[in-house]
């Protein structure tokens, strides 16, 4: 959520969107792996120097990507968004399109 979306830098679309705050961050609290105690397990190094990820509660593969996280998140934030067959950023783009 911000106060006026970004400038655009030709191949990226902004859209801006009104949700939900609170269904968003929960589902963004719940993204998270945790440990067993319940706290946001540790970054891990990515590979790439200076890059550093929080390990996700869910897995990513061809069946769920980061488009149908996207949607989900979305739909958490109370938008009537689907992740259903979503794969590619375009498939959530166009739901998102439909809501301005």
């Amino acid at each position: 959520f911000l106060a006026a979306p970004p400038a655009s830098r030709g191949d990226v679309e902004v859209l801006a969107l009104r949700g939900n705050r609170a269904g968003l961050a929960g589902f963004l609290a719940a993204s998270f792996a945790r440990d067993g105690e319940g706290r946001i397990a540790p970054p891990v190094q990515s590979g790439l120097p200076g890059r550093t990820f929080l390990p996700a509660a869910r897995r990513y593969s061809l069946a769920y990507t980061c488009n149908s996280w996207t949607a989900d998140a979305l739909a958490a934030a109370g938008l009537p968004i689907s992740s259903t067959g979503v794969v590619r950023r375009e498939q959530v783009m166009a739901q998102a399109r439909g809501l301005g």
